[in-house]
């Protein structure tokens, strides 16, 4: 019979509010509360936080006073806590410093015979080094780290699987998704990486549902779902009468959601939906008609877009539109020259189009160097740096 070992978990990010613009409070310090009640309720021994378990580097005396409370909580309930740094929160000495917090940056740790190492956020320059260092015999590494397999392209990233020697078996914090690879390390040893994915939304782009990753001493991991607050999203709204229907079901939609959402224990704070609504830009006073209908019964998102036309599917009706749209809502007199000229491209078909990019943007850069010539021009350069998320 296997046993557990650890419930993993990353990107906790707890903080008094999340959401800029918007009062949503409570999500991500439930979360945390679920982590516990799981852990007591499997009998696990330790619970192991991968990094962003703060928002910020420099915190409010809530999340920091929270944090102090559920560590207690975790020391009475027997159950003991590692924790990795990321970037969002690294500061020495770390924010989670707690008698019963164990760090886990470069250091060793045993549970039921598998071996782990942890690793704090660290930039590209030093992280090659640093996993280099890896102890022989380790089985799993612990990290938080943008691995350029598992990042957007153009992201920002610090390494790469193939740069991970020694170890079998990899949490990583950072990215938000909740997924398994599959791949090999620097040694050609197989290597099957597993990122739980945050705790809580901190975009409205993320996936709403939250998982965190229970460990045997097997090395065979299960996924956890965690309650989350109801997220609801609309299809993509273009006709009037579309727009009439979804305004005459979302209230009661919204209402079913709130109740079942009290039905299964979430705290009264969460138990107000999400709404994101997809609507056409063209649809007259959608706006006002969606916030009103909607008004108390969720925290609203609207997403306002034009429905895409590949270059040649496009009416000269559409093209008028686009140069009228573009006069009224710029007041950037380079720019609005730069889109008309695009605009009036006479070859509408994507090659015709990206050649006319490449002539504006040649033309351009030859402007620029006609101004360079013609007087001294100041430039103001900052060092790069790696951002994530």
């Amino acid at each position: 019979m296997k046993n557990l070992l650890a419930i993993v978990f990353a990107d906790a990010h707890v903080a008094d509010r999340i959401w800029a613009h918007r009062p949503i409070t409570g999500d991500a310090f439930y979360s945390v509360e679920q982590i516990l009640d799981l852990a007591q309720g499997y009998r696990c021994p330790w619970v192991i936080g991968c990094g962003d378990l703060l928002d910020s580097r420099t915190n409010r005396s809530s999340p920091i006073q929270f944090w102090n409370r559920m560590l207690d909580r975790f020391e009475q309930a027997g159950v003991r806590f590692g924790f990795l740094q990321g970037n969002h929160e690294y500061d020495d000495p770390p924010w989670l410093s707690h008698r019963h917090a164990t760090h886990l940056h470069e250091r060793s740790l045993t549970i039921g015979g598998i071996r782990f190492y942890g690793l704090d956020f660290l930039p590209s320059g030093r992280l090659q080094e640093a996993l280099d260092a890896i102890p022989p015999g380790t089985q799993v590494l612990l990290a938080h780290q943008a691995w350029a397999e598992m990042c957007r392209p153009g992201s920002a990233w610090q390494g790469q699987f193939a740069d991970i020697p020694v170890v079998s078996m990899m949490f990583t914090g950072d990215l938000h998704e909740h997924r398994r690879v599959d791949t090999r390390g620097k040694d050609r040893q197989p290597l099957t990486v597993y990122s739980p994915g945050s705790t809580v939304m901190t975009s409205i782009d993320n996936d709403p549902h939250k998982f965190v990753y229970l460990l045997y001493d097997d090395l065979s991991v299960e996924s956890q779902p965690l309650k989350t607050r109801p997220v609801l999203e609309s299809s993509q709204i273009v006709h009037p009468e579309d727009l009439d229907a979804f305004l005459e079901e979302i209230p009661d939609r919204l209402r079913s959601a709130a109740e079942a959402a009290a039905r299964d224990g979430l705290p009264e704070a969460l138990q107000k939906p999400i709404l994101r609504v997809h609507y056409s830009w063209q649809l007259e006073d959608a706006c006002a008609r969606i916030q009103a209908a909607t008004k108390g019964l969720c925290w609203l998102f609207l997403d306002e877009s034009v429905p895409h036309l590949a270059p040649g599917e496009a009416s000269e009706e559409d093209w008028e539109t686009l140069e009228q749209a573009l006069q009224e809502s710029c007041d950037e007199e380079d720019l609005v020259a730069a889109g008309l000229q695009l605009l009036a491209c006479p070859d509408r078909s994507e090659k015709g189009i990206q050649a006319a990019i490449e002539e504006l943007v040649a033309q351009r850069l030859h402007a620029a160097k006609s101004q360079s010539c013609a007087g001294a021009v100041e430039c103001i350069t900052s060092p790069p740096t790696e951002t994530n998320e």
